[in-house]
């Protein structure tokens, strides 16, 4: 028989065809590129190999981590604080208000002694006030918290001047109201109008200083009033022909149940009844338990404490 004739063997670790009695290689090699297998294999080879290895996964390192940990880049945009007046919130009314006059619990009033108060509310008023005989000057004005005349026994702070001011949409409202009464013979004389939050203070500390704390617990004085954010005003009617009040039925900041609106007879209950009617005409709402007090709504409308001079 003639001699076998012998063929190229697979290497079962570099998977490289050796030639015919070559032995296959000793141990798995990493780049069979770089180090080619054979019967002979140098021991430099070998470190070539690992070297050229570490080489590669060093450049894949340095190129991937910068690329791997780069973050989507999207423009800086500052913290955005969000921020509520501190003065701020629409007047709420209704057609009988409660006796306990409200401001938004989440307004902050500014007291006498804040620089803010001082500083800013008076050029906020100025913008937002108007004098009410500046839009009819046949309006009475008796301002008694300007005087002793009330139930403190004396002016209250802020009260300088027999000046009623209100917000103009209340002003101009409460004008229309003394053109209504005129061909009656009937007009308007103001009590309060814008009051500043001082002076509503000054009530309170008078009720706590004098052992009167039934007329806060009642709610007939508050710590913050419609007054002053300046859409509340209270007004009683007088004859035009004499510039006399008419009978009311109980004089003006009366605790008392007798000035509930509803609660009167005869000729004073008249004159209530025109008072209210011809208010409400113009948009106003009623107190039912003071005849004198009523309110505008305004929106946005803001407690100030403005000395009225």
């Amino acid at each position: 028989m003639g001699e076998q004739a012998l063929t190229a063997t697979s290497c079962p670790h570099c998977g490289a065809e050796h030639d015919p009695g070559a032995s296959p290689c000793r141990e798995p090699i990493l780049f069979p590129i770089l180090v080619p297998c054979g019967p002979a294999r140098p021991a430099w080879r070998g470190a070539l190999a690992f070297g050229a290895a570490a080489a590669l996964v060093g450049v894949v390192a340095v190129l991937w981590l910068p690329w791997g940990t780069q973050r989507p880049s999207s423009p800086t945009r500052p913290l955005r604080r969000l921020t509520f007046p501190a003065d701020s919130g629409t007047v709420a009314v209704g057609r009988h208000y409660s006796a306990a006059a409200r401001i938004p619990t989440d307004s902050v009033l500014r007291t006498p002694t804040s620089r803010a108060s001082h500083d800013s509310a008076p050029a906020v008023a100025e913008s937002l006030l108007v004098d009410v005989q500046s839009v009819d000057s046949t309006i009475q004005i008796d301002l008694r918290y300007a005087t002793a005349n009330n139930f403190t026994g004396a002016p209250l702070p802020g009260y300088e001047a027999q000046r009623a001011l209100l917000r103009r949409e209340v002003a101009i409202a409460l004008g229309r109201v003394q053109a209504r009464l005129r061909p009656d013979g009937l007009g308007l004389r103001i009590f309060d109008a814008y009051r500043p939050v001082r002076a509503t203070l000054a009530m309170a500390d008078w009720a706590e200083r004098t052992g009167r704390r039934e007329l806060l617990e009642s709610g007939f004085i508050g710590r913050r009033s419609q007054h002053n954010l300046g859409v509340a005003v209270d007004v009683t009617l007088v004859d035009l022909v004499t510039g006399t009040a008419v009978p009311m039925g109980t004089a003006f900041d009366s605790s008392t149940t007798a000035a509930h609106t509803a609660d009167t007879t005869g000729q004073a209950s008249r004159y209530r009844e025109i008072l209210v009617r011809t208010m409400e005409s113009e948009g106003f709402s009623t107190h039912a338990q003071a005849w004198w007090h009523f309110v505008y709504a305004v929106e946005g409308a803001v407690p100030l404490d403005r000395v009225i001079r």
